[in-house]
This record gives structure tokens, C-alpha cells and sequence, in this order.
């Protein structure tokens, strides 16, 4: 089943919170060290972690200011309960990251988008197994039209479904500044994104760790897996390929890929602008046996 939100919906919008409040305490603290989470309980937004600011901010204004222009409805409706610690630098915990992800999920999000764009905010469930769709209508919409929704999901059977009394968390990746840590989850996507792009894979769950502190971490110290991953070779030849061709040195992430809080948000709400984890630019060393 893949869970897939409007920008302004479940998880994505615990996402932007995330952002947001991230952004906001580095534009009044640079460079601070920030880890928090969100998590959705019917109409409050609890964000808790720490950050190495001192400097105290507004979060409910700070993401009712910015979702005005989305929606002002909602920015009126989002009530945050801030919990977060200042002037607390987080623990720099050893690795261990894990996400799974459908090559679908873009089709599907583009295709939200396009609904979200006409005021139409729908969150979906996807059973492709079984083809069937349980879908929810957020409270500010309208009455949706089925049928507008079973034009870009042929074959599909629509179960509507009540998410009023569901929890939603944000994803850690987005509740991070620029830290190291960050990249790894960074670069855990353009893997992703290469095998789609090769069409190596059309589904991947994939995770890193390690026992080593992240600054001591390269491709000999790290663990690479790639679990119930569907693919065109050879599960554990493929793992070793993706430690070879990928940087996995602190220092090597940082000279390959950039982090960007505002590229992200970007991402969020549904702009045209590529994330700037998906290239290939390493697609060239991929020759597969």
C-alpha cells in the first residue's frame, strides 16, 4: 500500500512544518544545528527536538504566514504547539537510515498536484496489487468528482476512507538542517533515483548503517541493503556495485551533492523545479553484467 499526499495533506504537510520552522531558525540563527519532528494529531501540529539556536522563534506564525498564500483557509485552521529546546545542539547519533520507495510515487504526486491546483486536495492509498485506491477528501474541498479521479488510475476501484482520527509524522530528512547526517539521507535518494532512471528498478527499499561515527564513515565501513527490492540483477552484486560508484565519505557527499532547505520546500508543494537529488550524474559508471 503507498501512501501519497497533496502538499497540503498527511505527512507532506507535517513535512512542510518541518521545513519551514527548520528555514525560519536558520534565517534568524546560521548554521544552527537543528533536528526536530512533527507529528499531526487532528488539527495540531506538535513540534518537538532541539536546535543549537538561541535565539526563540514563532513557529505557528512562521508556517501560518507562509501556507496563507497556499491556502489561507488551512493557515487559519493549523494550530502548533512548539515543545522544541533551544540552545541544545542534538546528539550526533550513529547511523541507521531506511525508506522505501515506488518509481509510481512521482507519477502519482504530479497527478495530486494537478487536483491541488483547482483547490481539489485529495489523499490517497494505493493498493496497486489489488487495484484499489482508498482515498480522502481533506475538509476544506468541496464534493469530489470519482470519476475525474479514476481518469489517471485506470482500472481501479475508489474505497473512500475517514482520516480524521489518523497520526501522522514527519519524515526525519526534512526536520534537519545542514548537517552531516542529512546527506546520507540524500544520497540514499539519488541512489534511488539512478535505478529508476536506469531502469534497473521500479521499487526499492533500501537502508545504511553503521557502527562508525558518521565523520569517520566511507564505503568500507558502512552497511548498504537493499531489502524486498525488485531488480534486473543480482541483489547482492548490485549492493556492492552502488558501494563502489557512490561517495559515502562526509567530505566526498559534500564535493557531489548540495543541501538546500528552500530547494525542498520547492519540492513539497509541488514545483516544477528538480530536487537536486535527482540527477544521474554517476549514471555513466553503472555497466551492468
Amino acid at each position: 500500500m503507498i501512501g501519497v499526499y497533496n502538499y497540503l495533506g498527511g505527512k507532506n504537510l507535517c513535512n512542510i512544518v518541518a521545513n519551514i520552522t527548520v528555514r525560519k531558525i536558520e534565517e534568524v540563527f546560521p548554521n544552527a544545528e537543528t533536528d526536530i519532528s512533527v507529528i499531526n494529531v487532528g488539527d495540531f501540529f506538535i513540534v518537538k527536538g532541539s536546535t543549537s539556536s538561541d535565539k526563540v522563534i514563532n513557529v505557528a506564525q512562521s508556517v501560518q504566514e507562509i501556507l496563507k498564500s497556499h491556502n489561507e483557509d488551512l493557515s487559519n485552521k493549523i494550530k502548533v504547539i512548539d515543545t522544541v529546546i533551544y540552545n541544545k545542539p542534538p546528539k550526533d547519533d550513529v547511523l541507521n537510515i531506511s525508506f522505501t520507495y515506488s518509481k509510481n510515487i512521482k507519477k502519482y504526486k504530479k497527478t495530486l498536484n494537478e487536483f491541488s491546483k483547482n483547490k481539489t486536495y485529495l489523499n490517497l492509498y494505493i493498493d496497486e496489487c489489488n487495484k484499489v485506491i482508498h482515498y480522502c477528501e481533506e475538509l476544506f474541498n468541496e464534493k469530489i468528482d470519482k470519476d475525474s479521479i479514476l481518469e489517471h488510475f485506470e482500472n481501479f476501484n475508489l474505497i473512500e476512507k475517514k482520516y480524521s482520527n489518523d497520526t501522522f509524522i514527519s519524515d526525519r530528512f526534512y526536520g534537519l538542517s545542514k548537517c552531516n547526517e542529512k546527506y546520507y539521507h540524500i544520497i540514499l535518494m539519488n541512489i534511488t533515483h539512478h535505478l529508476f532512471s536506469l531502469l534497473i528498478s521500479d521499487y526499492v527499499n533500501i537502508s545504511i548503517n553503521s557502527i562508525n561515527k558518521i565523520d569517520d564513515l566511507d564505503n568500507l565501513n558502512i552497511n548498504l541493503n537493499l531489502n524486498d527490492t525488485k531488480c534486473i540483477v543480482k541483489k547482492e552484486w548490485l549492493e556492492s556495485l552502488l558501494l563502489d560508484v557512490f561517495p559515502f565519505s562526509v567530505g566526498s557527499l559534500k564535493e557531489y551533492i548540495s543541501v538546500d532547505l528552500k530547494n525542498e520546500f520547492e519540492y513539497l508543494i509541488g514545483s516544477e523545479e528538480t530536487p537536486y537529488w535527482e540527477n544521474v550524474n554517476l549514471a555513466k559508471e553503472f555497466v551492468l553484467l
